[in-house]
């Protein structure tokens, strides 16, 4: 952006040449349409002028610029709603979010501008006679107007214009007025001035001094980086639906009750909504933490299932490996005897040749069944052969014969 200056004009008088002449601006700003109209372009004849001004001066503004009274080479700006059509805009706004109205009661002040704006809702109002009963309240004491607001009935809004004088002349600060009455109120309160917003007001179809503010800024900036005024073309500003939340919140109105796009001040964001994406990381982590702790579960349980399995293998193992060994220590016992009685019965035996008793190891002489019977598992059974029996028993045998 080229440096430059930026000066406001809104006062009339020989001041504003002197002015202009000690600060030599780039670009002049000026939102009285009167001086404009009147002494533009002696004053500002080489200066580039930025407006916004009302739209009840938009046909005197072509009028001016068709008679050369004002150079538009050298002018550009934005054009305002007027009170009448945002006041129309709020009243649909109302009918939009609380579609049981039946009555608006209209407050404003004393003051020049507040009758002004009482006359246009007045006339706005009674296009709406069929479907709405209206009360306008102007002059009326702060007093008497917090005793009538207590009062309201349920299907009833405020429509808060403009309090800065009451009638009895006394000043009061607008801002504190919509304060007071929303706290005394029994019912919403709507305006059509955003610079309410946060003193009690619901909302409504606003005027907001920050877009205008944000436009006009926009405009000099084109300007100030070389854009001629004449390639600008005259812009228009509206109302705007806006709201406060925490009246949207008193009143049980929900956002999907109010007209699409409608700016929510003052909204208390959830947890989710502030830390949606820390949320959403922590849980993915958890998610895939879980995950993991599964698997590391699952693998522990496969793992003791398979020790449990490998014990048991191992006990059964065990206990075959026990009662194999002991029929192999029996095996091995008998054939260990098998072989000391194959043993014993081996080798030379001593032996009577008369007798035949046998000799053992001790020295003792055996009969010879006596020896063979401790040493084997041979059993003897007694008998006589023929010539035993001849020679022992020889009458036995000539009987016999």
């Amino acid at each position: 952006m080229q440096p430059g200056k930026i000066v406001e004009i809104n006062e009339e008088g020989n001041s504003i040449k002197s002015k202009i002449q000690e600060h030599h601006p780039h670009i002049v700003y000026n939102n009285s349409m009167n001086l404009l109209l009147k002494r533009g372009m002696n004053l500002f004849s080489h200066t580039p002028v930025i407006f916004s001004f009302n739209s009840i001066y938009k046909n005197k503004y072509s009028r001016w610029i068709k008679k050369k009274s004002l150079n538009s080479s050298q002018l550009t700006g934005i054009v305002q709603a007027g009170e009448k059509g945002t006041i129309d805009n709020t009243v649909q706004t109302i009918l939009k979010v609380q579609p049981r109205t039946e009555n608006v009661v209209v407050i404003s002040g004393s003051s020049k501008r507040g009758l002004f704006l009482a006359d246009r809702a007045g006339e706005v109002l009674e296009k709406y006679r069929d479907r709405l009963g209206y009360n306008i309240m102007t002059g009326r004491s702060m007093e008497e107007i917090l005793r009538k607001v207590k009062g309201l009935p349920g299907n009833t809004v405020i429509l808060y214009l403009f309090y800065d004088k009451d009638g009895r002349n006394e000043n009061y600060i607008p801002a504190k007025v919509a304060a007071m009455i929303s706290e005394n109120s029994g019912v919403p309160v709507y305006s059509i001035y955003e610079s309410f917003m946060g003193s009690g007001v619901t909302g409504g179809s606003m005027y907001s001094y920050y877009n205008e503010g944000k436009l006009l800024a926009e405009l000099a900036e084109r300007v100030l980086n070389g854009e001629s005024p004449s390639e600008i073309p005259v812009g228009t500003f509206g109302s705007i639906n806006s709201f406060d939340w925490r009246q949207l919140e008193r009143w049980g109105i929900g956002e999907n009750d109010l007209p699409g796009g409608s700016r929510i001040h003052f909204k208390e964001e959830s947890l989710w909504e502030m830390y949606k994406w820390q949320i959403a990381g922590v849980a993915c982590f958890l998610v895939l933490e879980s995950f993991l702790v599964f698997l590391l579960i699952l693998n522990i349980l496969n793992r003791k299932k398979a020790e449990s399995s490998l014990k048991t293998a191992y006990d059964d193992l065990e206990v075959k490996v026990s009662e194999r060994t002991a029929e192999l220590t029996e095996t091995v016992n008998k054939l260990n005897k098998s072989i000391e009685e194959v043993r014993v019965l081996q080798g030379i035996l001593p032996i009577c040749a008369s007798c035949k008793k046998i000799r053992d190891d001790q020295g003792y002489w055996n009969q010879l069944e006596d020896y063979i019977s401790r040493h084997s598992e041979v059993d003897f059974s007694h008998s006589i052969c023929p010539d035993c029996a001849e020679k022992i028993y020889p009458d036995l045998q000539k009987r016999g014969k």
